[in-house]
Parts: structure tokens; sequence; C-alpha cells
């Protein structure tokens, strides 16, 4: 009798562990996982790295010629913005150019401004991203603590649609506690 009543405990136990994590899941509350294949899949999260993925490989996949940085995903903005409109708006995207590019008449190519940009997302930040749906748009939030400085925390917010391809980023927003960074 001793026995089934260690193992009746022992399963409410565990039963109580489950129901708290599949509520954290449903609130889509950040838990402390690492990112591996084998840990959860989440189909809208992996939509997101998808779309994000063109503006980090547009900073990261680079040449330098004559000492500037070129992407190599085009020599002048329509082509990075034609680039970029596969996971980004058409206006996000020539946002993104206009911040973040220059055109260099020496080489006769657009080359990216070597200074601060947007967070790069990746699946390593899955653990920290919140989100929510609302009618055609999925707004995500990822929050970092000690972004700049000691003590400072950021919001980054990611707005995105539905299309036939997939989700597009219509809008990035990064906010300090009361002011807008971008």
């Amino acid at each position: 009798m001793k026995k089934f009543f260690i193992i009746f405990l022992l399963s409410i136990i565990w039963f109580s562990i489950f129901a708290a994590n599949a509520s954290a899941l449903e609130q889509n509350t950040p838990f402390p996982l690492s990112y591996s294949e084998e840990n959860v899949q989440d189909p809208i999260l992996n939509e997101l790295i998808y779309a994000y993925n063109f503006y980090s490989s547009f900073l990261q996949e680079t040449y330098i010629e004559k000492g500037f940085i070129v992407s190599k995903y085009g020599a002048n903005s329509s082509e990075i913005e034609e680039y970029l409109k596969n996971g980004f708006s058409k206006d996000l995207a020539k946002e993104i150019v206009d911040y973040s590019t220059i055109w260099n008449e020496e080489i006769k190519k657009q080359v990216i401004i070597p200074a601060g940009s947007l967070p790069i997302i990746n699946q390593n930040d899955f653990p920290f991203i919140k989100y929510r749906i609302e009618k055609n748009k999925i707004i995500f939030t990822r929050t970092y603590i000690d972004y700049l400085k000691t003590g400072e925390t950021v919001d980054f917010k990611i707005y995105t649609t539905f299309t036939p391809t997939g989700l597009k980023i219509f809008k990035l927003e990064l906010k300090g506690k009361n002011e807008y960074i971008i």
C-alpha cells in the first residue's frame, strides 16, 4: 500500500511539473532551454528565422573591395533591396538599404556603412522570443538585458505578416526603456 501511495505522489508531482511547462508553452513564455535540433521546434519561430536570415546574410556575407565592405547580394541598392524582399516588405527592404549602405563612387557599388546595426536574430534566441498573433500578423519580441550598458533593457520587436510565400517582416522596432533607438 505504501508503494502505491509513493507512486501516486510522484505521479502528481510529475503531472504538476508537466502542466506548468505546457502552460508556459501555450502562453509562449520563454523558459531556459538551449536551442538544438532535439529541443522544442516552433514552426512560427522557424519562419521568422528564415525571413530574418536575409538581413543577416546581407550584412555578414561580404567581401572587401579597396577597403570598403560590399555585400555579396548586390552591387547597387535595387539589387540589395530585391534580395531583402525575400524576407521583408518592399518598403522595409528600402529602409534597411538606406540605413545601412551608401553608394561609393570610387568602386561604383553600394557599400555597407561600418556602424551599429539591428540585432541579429537566430535560433539561439528561440527561448527568449515571445510572440502574439493578431489577425493576419505576428508580433515577435526579443528582450535584451544589459544591451549596450549594464542595466539597460531593450525590446526588439519584429512585426510580420502572412504571405503565400511565408512570413514577411514589415516593421522593426528597437526600443529602450523610454525611447526608440531605431
